[in-house]
């Protein structure tokens, strides 16, 4: 049997891959929309959304209503790349799994620096709000069961409920639930190693990009808490160049989110270029989330 062949791009692109979804919040809490159709900054994709069940009565006449899905428009107009690393022939020497234990991370991190913080920028016009402006949530109401009751009011299902707290929450957090270490029953092991899931039907997650700092116009945002279906990240593959030496280029997706990696060698520089790059657009959906007011 003939042995597989993997071009260093990809093997690139899928070490960097991983390695975003690994040390991503957000990107892994929203809804995601990925085609292998390629596609250009600019462009609109449309992505559909389901439309409401309706109940009756089960021995009432059969009368059936035809599907009709909402559909939303998601403007790709984030086109972002890491700048070219140039990787003298010395570092090029080194084998692929050492070059990627030196460039994937870093590529992975300014990646999901980048297209998390555009997905807070979208989570921040959410309208619905709890908690009180210029006031750090604490104790046990703020951060979890006012959380949950703006849950059951927006009417949102268990199951899907992320709340997602910036640093100064996440410590409040941490310091009200974990007091609860010192019994030992079952409640409180599911509080404290459960995310509170057992109780509230919430998922907490920390994140330095969930604050937004109060000023005399602005209201402070100490957290989001948002359904999946809330906000969708929409990316679609970049061309591969018809020109492109083979081998020099690899698109590759994930769990809905893709990205192109580019490697070449320049002889006049004798040296080789690493990229990365991706299209995508993010947009809000829904109201089914709302601001945990406080500050930064």
């Amino acid at each position: 049997m003939a042995a597989s062949f993997i071009s260093f791009p990809e093997f690139i692109a899928q070490e960097v891959i991983a390695n975003l979804y690994a040390k991503s919040v957000l990107i892994n809490l929203v809804s995601k929309d990925w085609s292998d159709l390629f596609a250009s900054k600019g462009e609109k994709v449309t992505i559909l959304t389901p439309d409401a069940a309706t109940i009756e009565e089960g021995d009432a006449t059969f009368a059936s209503a035809d599907a009709n899905p909402g559909n939303v428009a998601v403007l790709l107009d984030k086109f972002k790349r890491t700048k070219p690393i140039k990787v003298s022939d010395k570092i090029a020497s080194m084998s692929a799994v050492d070059i990627s234990a030196i460039y994937a991370v870093p590529i992975a991190e300014a990646l999901v620096g980048q297209i998390e913080s555009d997905l807070m920028t979208e989570a921040m016009t959410l309208t619905n709000t709890v908690g009180v402006d210029n006031t750090a949530p604490t104790g046990f109401a703020p951060l979890g069961s006012n959380i949950k009751q703006e849950f059951d009011t927006l009417l949102i299902p268990e199951g899907g409920r992320n709340v997602v707290l910036g640093p100064t929450a996440e410590n409040a957090f941490h310091q009200t639930f974990a007091l609860a270490t010192v019994g030992g029953d079952t409640g409180v092991a599911q509080q404290t190693t459960g995310g509170l899931g057992y109780k509230f039907g919430l998922n907490y997650f920390g994140s330095t990009r969930a604050t937004r700092t109060h000023s005399s116009s602005v209201v402070g945002v100490a957290g989001v808490a948002f359904a999946q279906n809330a906000i969708s990240l929409v990316t679609r593959p970049l061309v591969v160049p018809a020109q492109a030496v083979p081998g020099t280029i690899s698109v590759v997706q994930y769990k809905g989110i893709g990205l192109r990696v580019t490697s070449w060698y320049e002889p006049k520089d004798t040296a080789s270029y690493l990229k990365a790059d991706v299209l995508y657009g993010v947009k809000k959906l829904t109201e089914r989330g709302f601001l945990i007011l406080g500050d930064k």
